[in-house]
């Protein structure tokens, strides 16, 4: 069958991504056969101990990918629109390299997901019998950690199947990377052994507000005010109905991301804002 991941990545050492990205790519080279970084920048700072670390982990690094202006490191993020262009052009990429490759099917995600060790055999059959299907577009669940806890699920239509497809087919399609939510009591029962973890709020509240400031689609207008974005966070999860931690354990992987959990960490400072967390880090 082959399953490869296409990730596209920026620098992983700064931006937040520094608490969580080994364990997170670590976790993806265990699941998948192959495992394609495609960097939207020339600082590869960390990029060279992943590739040593994991064989089937491989980077796509070139001017083709490159988005950021000259002696720079971070991308050029001056629309939205060009946000999306750019990843989108750099996951065809990696996509037509895995296509290549021999890989049939293709999961698009990001660099702070991981995937839990007890999820990968039913996964791996997850993806078989998408690929029986002969869909080209399938769904896959994602569930937040925030500290030591999970909250909430989502789906995503990351998968892509190109069983049968000629390259100019394969050129065509990309994963629908947009988050949906599933209302609480609707969780579909295999979603518990076959979803991702999304750890977006292990980082620093200056990491955090550092990086949203900076994406012209949030229009902050180079201003982030913690306490008005903290209440928005918090009112948006109880709209969800992430009221509630899962009462799904902490894998391998979402046990060493926790461990680094801290007071000053945006997912800690959510969880005291839900009263989910006591201000000394207690239940």
């Amino acid at each position: 069958m082959g399953i490869a991941i296409v990730m596209p990545i920026g620098p992983l050492h700064k931006w937040g991504y520094q608490w969580v990205c080994q364990e997170c790519i670590a976790s993806q080279a265990e699941f998948a056969d192959h495992v394609y970084m495609v960097q939207s920048t020339e600082d590869r700072t960390g990029v060279q101990e992943i590739l040593d670390k994991f064989p089937n982990v491989s980077l796509i690094s070139s001017p083709e990918t490159w988005h950021h202006r000259p002696g720079e490191t971070d991308e050029v993020l001056t629309t939205a629109g060009r946000i999306v262009r750019v990843a989108y052009q750099n996951r065809r990429i990696a996509q037509m390299m895995a296509w290549k490759d021999g890989h049939n099917i293709i999961l698009g995600t990001h660099n702070n997901w991981y995937i839990p060790r007890k999820n990968i055999a039913s996964m791996r059959m997850y993806c078989e019998m998408f690929r029986r299907r002969s869909k080209a577009v399938g769904l896959m669940w994602i569930v937040t950690q925030l500290c030591d806890r999970l909250l909430g699920i989502m789906h995503s239509s990351l998968m892509l199947n190109f069983a049968g497809m000629n390259e100019e087919q394969v050129a065509k399609q990309i994963p629908d990377m947009k988050m949906r939510r599933i209302t609480p009591g609707k969780i579909p029962k295999n979603a518990g052994t076959v979803h991702l973890v999304d750890c977006n709020y292990e980082m620093t509240v200056e990491e955090y507000a550092a990086n949203r400031v900076r994406y012209p689609d949030y229009a902050l207008n180079g201003v982030w005010n913690y306490e008005e974005r903290l209440a928005a966070r918090v009112t948006r999860f109880k709209k969800f109905g992430w009221t509630k931690p899962l009462d799904w354990p902490l894998d391998y992987w979402g046990q060493l991301i926790a461990a680094k959990a801290r007071p000053d960490f945006y997912s800690w400072q959510i969880l005291e804002a839900m009263g989910l967390k006591g201000k000394d880090g207690t239940k």
